[in-house]
């Protein structure tokens, strides 16, 4: 059981042969019981007259191997042939159809990860990788955003300043790689291979050239890597292009002290690793794949590492318990499904597969798309903030109490939850897009959401269960307190509101779904057409000034 999943509370309510997936805000409606015996739920509260298990109301992808993935959904599937671990326990996996569910994609974040190359030809990958614009639409073998790396389209090597990642260049072929950021964004629904935690996310690789370096000449790679991310996200941020990089994941490292005084690499880590928390980068690690507490004499870099931004991450088999996993109740915060999970892979012979892998490598990425979705869905999260969600939604799990931070296995659903009481609880009600204040964009936000038949009960403002036309008349009326008509959003609706709203000349444009409440769609259908007219003066604010 999930502990401080929300006052949202997990409920399915049948009404008039409808079934709506539904979470309370206020605790008035009494929905604030975890759904864990479905049946009790109408005992529990008055409100609701039939529920049912939500799960068995979702779909199933359509990724040819998806049944083979108990990482997403385990049904108890026993693969005897590579391990002795016997049949897995139903939800014990990242409990991401759920979160599927519910996520919607408010913004496109970029998953990074360090990793020596990848499979740029996969095809269950590469439709997935970020994109680069500038270099994308350049000129072949020049720096075209002036970044210091030339054609870094997908992402960019740190020892060769250019944009090649395709892990063929290297000097061991290493498919490691592929699977990690497999796990991470493998396309789902495309009727192929493998389903990825996130697909939503773009996948951007930063490496370094040689993957037999020592450890303190990789950790300078991946410093300069870091610096490269800031800077991406930097330029993202002032809208200059870039990258809206959250998460960095690393799967790779050694047994080395990550405090500070011991090299000069391990500090410039830890001071590229707190610049990277101000630019908004959580940073994934993945602890060593061997059953040792990391709390005592034996230090791993990077479970050992400590920032407001950084995590990492232990495996559990489909059973549930420790699988080749480092532990630590001060050092390890968390644990996902990374024993004998399908992944894309690369096979000297085969060339781009699929394979059945081990380790925390495979369980740390998991952990990364699902803060990615998390920041997707509520970008005004801070990377401490959503590592603290990822702890407080875990599932509790007996095999790891007392062994790491959380005691528990990730859960996406449960965090996604919390994620948005948190994210809501931060900004002003009606402050959809987490600027502060309510104006345009969060009407718009909110219009679409109405119209969409969203199931986020952040749009809920007026918190009656539903998402519907009387939430925008609430928003506009007791939140923004102003009329239907009030373009410019000054307070009164008079023909200053006209001419603003027919200068974006899309009045009856014939294009269908391009307006916003500026631009005169008013009725809150997407357009801009005598039906907003009605509505506006059918409002009785015209030349009456401010709303009394």
């Amino acid at each position: 059981m999930a502990r401080f999943v929300s006052p949202f509370a997990q409920w399915i309510l049948s009404r008039n042969s409808n079934v709506t997936h539904r979470f309370r805000r206020e605790f008035g409606g009494s929905y604030v019981l975890l759904a864990e015996n479905c049946e009790k739920i109408g005992e529990l509260s008055p409100f609701v007259s039939v529920a049912v298990r939500d799960l068995e109301l979702l779909p199933k992808t359509d990724d040819k191997l998806y049944d083979l993935q108990w990482n997403i959904n385990n049904s108890g599937q026993d693969f005897s042939n590579l391990d002795s671990v016997g049949p897995g326990i139903h939800g014990i996996d990242f409990n991401i159809e759920e979160a599927w569910a519910i996520h919607e994609n408010r913004e496109e974040v970029v998953i990074a990860m360090f990793e020596y190359g990848i499979d740029t030809n996969h095809p269950d990958l590469n439709s997935n990788f970020f994109q680069n614009i500038a270099e994308l639409n350049g000129t072949a073998g020049v720096d075209d955003d002036g970044n210091g790396y030339i054609d870094d389209i997908h992402g960019a090597n740190m020892s060769l300043n250019n944009g090649d990642i395709d892990m063929h260049r290297s000097k061991s072929i290493d498919p490691h790689g592929t699977g990690v950021g497999g796990v991470a964004i493998a396309t789902t629904n495309n009727g192929f291979g493998a389903a990825g935690v996130f697909d939503g996310a773009r996948l951007l690789t930063i490496t370094g050239d040689d993957p037999n370096q020592t450890l303190l000449s990789f950790i300078s790679d991946l410093t300069k890597g870091i610096g490269y991310l800031i800077d991406m996200k930097t330029r993202y941020d002032n809208n200059d292009g870039g990258a809206n990089v959250r998460v960095l994941n690393i799967s790779l490292g050694n047994f080395f002290s990550c405090e500070r005084g011991i090299h000069p690499s391990i500090d410039a880590f830890l001071d590229a690793s707190d610049a990277a928390n101000k630019a908004g980068i959580l940073i994934v690690g993945a602890t060593s794949n061997l059953s040792i507490n990391h709390d005592g004499k034996v230090k791993e870099w990077p479970t050992n590492c400590e920032g407001p931004n950084q995590i990492t991450v232990g495996s559990i088999n489909r059973a549930g318990k420790l699988a080749s996993s480092g532990y630590g109740i001060h050092s390890v915060e968390l644990a996902a499904p990374g024993h004998q999970v399908l992944v894309p892979w690369y096979f000297d012979d085969l060339g781009s597969a699929f394979a059945f892998v081990s380790g925390t490598s495979f369980a740390a990425p998991g952990v990364a798309a699902i803060s990615a979705m998390i920041s997707s869905m509520y970008p005004t999260l801070a990377p401490a903030e959503i590592s603290q969600i990822l702890i407080d939604s875990s599932d509790e799990l007996p095999d790891l109490k007392g062994k790491i931070t959380s005691g528990g296995k990730i859960n996406a659903y449960s965090a996604l939850l919390l994620a948005g009481e948190r994210a809501v609880s931060q900004n002003p009600l009606g402050d959809f897009d987490g600027d502060g204040n309510l104006d345009s964009s969060d009407i718009d936000l909110l219009s679409t959401a109405v119209r969409e038949q969203s199931l986020d009960l952040t749009y809920d403002v007026n918190s009656d269960g539903s998402i519907d036309q009387l939430d925008r008349n609430y928003w506009i009326t007791e939140l923004k307190k102003t009329w239907l008509g009030d373009s410019n959003l000054d307070g009164v609706f008079d023909s200053s509101d006209f001419t603003f709203a027919f200068t974006a000349g899309e009045y009856e444009d014939e294009t269908l779904g391009n307006s916003g409440w500026s631009e005169g769609d008013w009725n809150g259908d997407g357009d801009f057409d005598s039906s907003d007219l009605v509505v506006a003066f059918a409002a009785g604010g015209y030349n009456s000034g401010p709303l009394p």
